[in-house]
């Protein structure tokens, strides 16, 4: 079009740019709106593993019903939301991480179990010992022996 005599090139030529321009300051929008929404989600992950992370010796705070009411949203949806975002249950995290916290206080301190077992809000010893038995396969003491070894 630039090389044609002049007339309605010009007008085709100016046309062609407001289009190109146009479709770059949509596409523009589009991805930003992407990158608040990936944004968003993943600051709601955090907070959610925040929660968990300070929460952790509160088992009753952990419970689906408390959480959901917490973060203002169905008992269903909690669940689905985490799985779908990390791939794991929100129950398998909160394991994990209660196992994190046991594996950290039986290698640096000389804490009882019984007091872990009370820091991280088991009714008692042997709630810790169910939960170690079923988490690890092995009871604790022999799960603070493997530690000592490696």
């Amino acid at each position: 079009e630039v090389a044609r005599p002049k007339g309605k090139n010009e007008l085709i030529i100016k046309s062609l740019m407001t289009t190109l321009i146009e479709i770059i300051r949509r596409n523009a929008i589009l991805n930003e709106s992407n990158l608040n929404l990936q944004t968003s989600e993943i600051l709601k992950i955090d907070t959610i593993l925040s929660y968990i992370r300070s929460n952790i010796a509160n088992p009753h705070l952990l419970k689906k019903k408390e959480m959901a009411s917490h973060f203002n949203v169905s008992i269903h949806y909690i669940g689905e939301y985490f799985k779908n975002h990390l791939n794991i249950t929100l129950r398998d995290y909160i394991v994990q991480t209660k196992l994190k916290v046991v594996t950290e206080k039986l290698s640096k301190s000389n804490l009882t179990f019984s007091e872990i077992s009370n820091d991280l809000g088991f009714i008692d010893s042997s709630h810790f010992n169910k939960f170690m038995m079923k988490s690890t396969g092995i009871s604790p003491s022999e799960f603070k022996k493997s530690l000592s070894i490696s």
